[in-house]
C-alpha cells in the first residue's frame, strides 16, 4: 500500500510539472525568473558531472530549454542575448565545471516591460532587473 501510494505521489508531481499553465508566467521578470531557475540547475549539473551544461533558444517552437526542461516564450515576446535579438537555434547561456559561465546578458521584452538576466563569467552568479518603460 505504501508503494503504491509512492508512485501514484511520484506520478502525480510529474503530470503536475508537465502540464504547467503557460499563461502563469507571461511577464518578461516571470518567465526570466524560471529562465534563472533552469540555469541554477545546469550550473549546478556542470558542477556534479564535469562537464559544461547549457540552455538552448529554439526559435520554432519559442522555447528556452535545458536539460530536462522547456519553457515556453509568448508570442510578441522578444529575446535578445548580449543587445541581439535571437532568430536562429543557439545556445543563451553555458556553465562550466569550475563554476564559471559565458558573459552574458539575457534580455525578454513584452509590450512595456523588459526584464534583463545577466550572468557573470567569473562566478556564474546571475542577477535579473526589471524597467518598465513608458
Amino acid at each position: 500500500m505504501i508503494a503504491v501510494t509512492a508512485i501514484l505521489l511520484v506520478v502525480l508531481g510529474v503530470a503536475l510539472i508537465q502540464f504547467r499553465p503557460e499563461s502563469a508566467g507571461t511577464s518578461p521578470d516571470r518567465l526570466l525568473e524560471e529562465i534563472r531557475r533552469a540555469a541554477a540547475s545546469c550550473r549546478r549539473e556542470a558542477a556534479a558531472t564535469g562537464t559544461p551544461r547549457e540552455l538552448v533558444f529554439e526559435p520554432e517552437q519559442r522555447a528556452v530549454s535545458a536539460a530536462n526542461e522547456r519553457i515556453m516564450l509568448p508570442e510578441g515576446m522578444k529575446l535578445r542575448l548580449n543587445g541581439e535579438e535571437l532568430s536562429k537555434s543557439a545556445a543563451i547561456l553555458r556553465f562550466f565545471p569550475d563554476g564559471s559561465a559565458a558573459e552574458a546578458e539575457l534580455e525578454l521584452e513584452s509590450n512595456e516591460e523588459t526584464a534583463t538576466l545577466r550572468v557573470s563569467p567569473l562566478t556564474g552568479s546571475m542577477e535579473i532587473n526589471e524597467d518598465q518603460t513608458e
